[in-house]
């Protein structure tokens, strides 16, 4: 009998599936959210499921990138699939600090988040 997939972080990193909170459009194109996957490090986050997270169960993830073309930067998407290729979940991955969704954790973000406050721009998205 098949053993429906689960993503789970790697025993001894800070990742974390965070299923408590879900979206109903995480890309602005009606793709639903399933959770975050959280605990990246913004200097070193090259690596998402290989060093952070592995599929248990019978089943396999794929990564999408996000609007700047990052797998590893705030926005990409993880999408989690059966032993029938059939999609079971999708999680979004949020690196903290990183606003722009290009991996890092710097300047850019800086800027677009003190116009943000000053009212310069309405959404962060």
């Amino acid at each position: 009998a098949s053993v429906p997939p689960t993503l789970v972080p790697v025993e001894g990193t800070c990742a974390v599936v965070d299923t408590t909170h879900t979206d109903l459009d995480a890309d602005n194109e009606g793709t639903t959210c399933d959770g975050y996957l959280l605990g990246f490090d913004p200097d070193n986050n090259s690596a998402i499921l290989d060093e952070l997270f592995v599929v248990e169960g019978d089943g396999y993830a794929t990564i999408e990138a996000n609007s700047e073309g990052m797998e590893t930067g705030t926005g990409a998407m993880v999408h989690l699939y059966n032993s029938a290729n059939e999609p079971v979940a999708t999680y979004v991955v949020i690196v903290f600090g990183d606003v722009n969704g290009d991996g890092t954790v710097d300047a850019g973000d800086a800027v677009i988040i003190s116009r943000y406050d000053a009212g310069f721009i309405l959404t962060l998205d």
